[in-house]
């Protein structure tokens, strides 16, 4: 009986500290009570996620529940975790990567990869500089581990990549293959065992390379990334990503990794220069972001997957669509596109198409016309306070079986092109 009650006390006098999930887990809220969340069931239903999630020793009964699984069955009861042998730690979709199931055809990635040419010879006419840089997939670097799988391993993506690029003229470092042909050769690890991506140790390395890169490209000289020190110390942060995020009772065996300290000289001495860099990457480049290279740039900025836009300018991160793409590509002089093997087969995540769009003429006004967009969200707004004209709206929506938001921006966007048609030919 004490057992069972100890949920509740835990709940009313915290009777002991615990460990927050890690992981993508946001406990629910309460909700107030009031006549109209009752009688329309939204404190019924909010109250019962907010009790299921938020009961006495509820982070403890879930990594209960998940060591079970572990010992039982060595199942990780993470989304997509793969426990290899020896404990290796894997996200199933780098193993799919190693076998090549989502290869997506030498064709699509020739193309892919005619559009990158043009434009690194369109940012060279610019003065820029156009960099591809494939960081390493822990399937290819510790495939020893992998679950004994009954398939055969296919083409792979990254080897075609790898093969095609090397016929152009497109500037590239190839990480990945670097990484495999260096393993065990290296001081320290360079990935980790409990982890996803580069170690500190590797991300650094990675780091160096890309500076020397642009310095080579660009033909200048860079404020110096100096190596301080080095800590050796159990995995932590990244380094054990996915341990962490199996959120266990008891951790796995520790592994000692090397976190390099690192000083980036801010100050520009004689015959240095600070380019500006736009970062377009997937979360190897967290680690290196996170650093502190940003000192060493004029501008630093990340476009994680081509949807949020981070910066130390910002106060808080933007979504891509609020970011006028076309101005900000005219204030760097490095662009970069960044991704581990897992996902080539979406690579620059819609960069590389909607710039190449742009300089072929073919203008997607909603994207880089701000004047343009502001003029479509006024309307909007207008039509928001205008309850007949909503009424007008939702109707339509309803019939179309869509978004009443969607419905109401392709009228407005509708109605703002027909007013220029109209003033078009006036003026005409």
């Amino acid at each position: 009986m004490g057992v069972l009650f100890l949920p509740l006390m835990q709940e009313y006098f915290t009777l002991s500290k615990v460990r927050p999930l890690s992981g993508d887990f946001v406990p629910a809220h309460d909700v107030k009570f009031t006549r109209d969340t009752w009688f329309n069931g939204e404190f019924q239903f909010q109250k019962e996620k907010f009790l299921h999630d938020n009961f006495g020793y509820h982070n403890t009964a879930i990594r209960l529940h998940n060591q079970l699984g572990y010992y039982l069955f060595r199942k990780a009861k993470a989304n997509g975790v793969v426990i290899g042998k020896e404990n290796y730690l894997y996200e199933y979709k780098y193993i799919e990567s190693y076998y090549g199931t989502d290869f997506i055809g030498r064709d699509s990635i020739q193309k892919k990869l005619d559009m990158i040419a043009f434009l690194a010879d369109t940012f060279k006419q610019m003065n820029k500089t156009f960099l591809v840089v494939f960081a390493p997939g822990k399937g290819f670097y510790y495939p020893e581990f992998i679950p004994d799988y009954k398939k055969q391993r296919g083409i792979t993506n990254i080897e075609v990549y790898r093969e095609l690029i090397k016929k152009s003229n497109i500037p590239y470092i190839d990480f990945h293959s670097w990484y495999v042909a260096n393993k065990g050769k290296t001081k320290y690890p360079l990935m980790p065992r409990y982890g996803t991506h580069w170690t500190q140790y590797g991300s650094m390395l990675a780091t160096d390379s890309i500076l020397k890169a642009i310095e080579q490209l660009r033909n200048i000289r860079i404020p110096d990334m100096e190596w301080k020190d080095i800590h050796i110390e159990r995995s932590k942060d990244t380094d054990a990503d996915i341990e962490n995020g199996m959120n266990l009772l008891f951790r796995f065996e520790p592994e000692t990794l090397a976190y390099p300290i690192i000083n980036y000289r801010a100050k520009i001495l004689p015959g240095e220069t600070k380019p500006s860099i736009l970062m377009i990457g997937d979360s190897f480049y967290w680690q290196i972001f996170g650093s502190g290279v940003s000192q060493v740039f004029d501008r630093s900025d990340f476009w994680y997957y081509f949807k949020s836009a981070h910066s130390p300018r910002y106060e808080h991160t933007k979504k891509i669509d609020d970011v006028d793409i076309i101005d900000e590509i005219k204030q760097h002089d490095v662009i970069i596109v960044m991704s581990t093997d897992v996902h080539l087969p979406k690579f620059g995540w819609g960069f590389i198409e909607t710039m190449y769009n742009y300089y072929h003429g073919k203008f997607d006004r909603e994207r880089f016309d701000p004047e343009f967009k502001k003029r479509i969200n006024n309307l909007m707004e207008d039509i928001r306070a205008d309850e007949s004209w909503m009424k007008s709206i939702t109707d339509k929506a309803n019939r179309k079986n869509i978004p009443v938001d969607s419905m109401l921006y392709k009228d407005a966007k509708w109605m703002i092109e027909q007013d220029e048609i109209r003033n078009q030919k006036s003026n005409n």
